[in-house]
Parts: C-alpha cells; structure tokens; sequence
C-alpha cells in the first residue's frame, strides 16, 4: 500500500465529520461516508471504539483498547493489533483522516 501509516499504541485517531454511524438492535453498525458514498458494515467490537472515537475525538489507540476490555471482558491480550488492523482499514475507507 503506497500510503501505508505508521500505527501503534499511541498514535492519535479522529473521526472525519460528517461520518454517519447508524447502530442496529443487534449491536452491529453501518458506517456510512457521505463525502463519497461509501458504507460498510461493522460489528459490536468496532462499534465500541467507533463510539469512543465520537465521545473523544481526539483518542489514542492504547483508549481504545481499555475501552474494548471494559466492554468485553473476553478480549484477549494483545487486543491493539487487532485494533490497528481495523485502524488501517478504517484509513482505506477514509472515515480516519489521519494518525499522528
């Protein structure tokens, strides 16, 4: 990927505005990008950092991460890669503008 970025615990995410985030019954969530129209699905674990990131704009990946062991007292050691990975897919689907 030519505009890979560099991620880790304490890289700074936001949200782009305008990111719409339509929370269904069964705790699943479609993100929808109005800038270019793009929409996709996410589940409860993204859910929880996506709500994170609109009650704290400015949030590091390690927030991120105690937020998901609050809420899911299964989530594994280790739960920042899996963080970044949706992260770096997040960045793909540009409702991330930025890490720094």
């Amino acid at each position: 990927m030519e505009n890979e970025q560099i991620i880790d615990g304490n890289s700074c995410v936001s949200l782009i505005p305008g990111l719409v985030i339509k929370e269904e019954p069964d705790n699943w969530a479609i993100l929808y990008n109005p800038e270019d129209g793009l929409s996709f699905g996410i589940n409860p674990v993204s859910v929880v950092i996506m709500n994170h990131l609109r009650e704290k704009p400015k949030a590091i990946v390690n927030d991120l991460a105690v937020a998901v062991k609050n809420a899911f007292q299964s989530a594994p050691d280790g739960v920042e890669k899996d963080i970044i990975i949706f992260l770096k897919k997040l960045i793909e689907f540009r409702p991330l503008p930025a890490f720094r």
